[in-house]
């Protein structure tokens, strides 16, 4: 299931971060990201959420746009709708 390869794939690279400082707010982390990632094409996270699925390639995976920065999306936004636009 994508779901279950996402939460996997956040928590292994998050235990392999010795710095990482775990809290109650990271397994919220978990259960929003793992339907996200798989499920929609342009995910926005903060900052700390975003290198865990990016070390794993879970955006290009997924073929999910996957971001931290809030300025990338109208960008972003521009360059799904450019790839979905139907053939003349």
């Amino acid at each position: 299931m994508p779901s279950t390869e996402v939460s996997i794939a956040l928590k292994t690279g998050w235990h392999r971060n010795r710095d990482k400082q775990w809290s109650a707010h990271d397994i919220y982390d978990i259960d929003a990201m793992s339907p996200a990632v798989p499920y929609c094409d342009i995910v926005v996270t903060d900052k700390a959420c975003h290198d865990a699925p990016q070390r794993a390639r879970l955006g290009q995976r997924m073929q999910t746009a996957l971001l931290w920065d809030l300025e990338e999306l109208p960008r972003t936004i521009d360059q799904w709708k450019a790839r979905r636009a139907p053939a003349e």
